[in-house]
């Protein structure tokens, strides 16, 4: 429930309470950035501890490592950005097949 209600916060999820009640999207799929999620999720991006935080070790002044783990780190999350929710649920022939699902059941949603 605390990650429903980080989401909720941050606009992507509304939560029904109640005895019908439950969590839906509070935008549509094709709104939501996965690289915005996962800023917005992860309380530390950083892959090691000098990308978080300065001073952290002897040799970062020099250190040419950090800028190209900053650089990766970048880059890593641009590519997240170009993705949306609606682009990781539509329906793909064998993953979706091999659930049982197919693109009616989204239609049939609304979703």
């Amino acid at each position: 429930m605390k990650i429903v209600n980080h989401l909720e916060q941050g606009g992507y999820l509304e939560t029904i309470r109640g005895r019908n009640g439950g969590i839906r999207l509070k935008r549509l799929p094709a709104d939501i950035h996965v690289g915005a999620v996962v800023r917005d999720t992860e309380e530390e991006l950083a892959v090691i501890g000098c990308l978080g935080e300065s001073n952290f070790c002897a040799i970062e002044r020099c250190c040419v490592l950090k800028g190209v783990l900053h650089e990766a780190m970048q880059a890593f999350l641009r590519v997240l950005d170009e993705y949306t929710l609606a682009d990781l649920i539509a329906p793909r022939s064998k993953r979706f097949q091999s659930l049982g699902l197919t693109a009616a059941t989204f239609a049939s949603t609304g979703r």
